[in-house]
């Protein structure tokens, strides 16, 4: 067992460990990172497994770093606050109004998710067409239904967007 001694910044905090300072040593590790995408999958499963501690370039932002990149990203949806959002509740009416309007991907959104069905580019441009549909016929479900839906509906044909400009699939989680 051992005390991972980057974590503590202060020389006044070892000196506070008497006891174990017999043991204490420093290990730095530079700051060097590994760049997993250059590796086979061999090769990331043993370095993951090998390391004591993964982190990823988005988990070092800062606040006002990552603040600045949502600012800027398609997927953004609350006004640049991040990409993090949610379809509706389990109860939610909009796969019954998707279903009623033609829009059988969107109608399908909870037993998507539920399988992990991956949707393909070229289904990505379908949810395109679907969320387009459902941003005209919200209005005749009434006022209710333009608020509570509009979102998210914003939010999936987003998604959908950043899918086919990058020519990726995408899924429902």
């Amino acid at each position: 067992m051992g005390i991972d001694i980057c974590l503590v910044a202060e020389e006044s905090d070892l000196a506070r460990c008497k006891a174990l300072r017999k043991t204490v040593s420093r290990a730095f590790a530079g700051g060097e990172w590994v760049d997993l995408s250059e590796m086979d999958e061999a090769g990331r499963s043993a370095a993951i497994g090998s390391a004591s501690e993964t982190m990823t370039g988005w988990e070092m932002l800062s606040f006002d770093e990552m603040k600045k990149e949502c600012a800027g990203c398609p997927l953004s949806w609350d006004n640049g606050r991040g990409c993090i959002g949610v379809f509706g509740p389990d109860n939610t009416a909009l796969p019954s109004i998707a279903g009623k309007y033609g829009c059988p991907i969107i109608a399908s959104v909870p037993e998507s998710a539920e399988s992990g069905r991956i949707f393909s580019c070229d289904e990505a441009e379908e949810i395109i067409r679907e969320c387009e549909v459902l941003e005209s016929k919200l209005p005749e479900e009434g006022k209710l239904a333009v608020r509570r839906y509009s979102g998210p509906v914003a939010r999936v044909r987003a998604a959908a967007e950043a899918c086919v400009k990058g020519g990726c699939g995408m899924r429902f989680l």
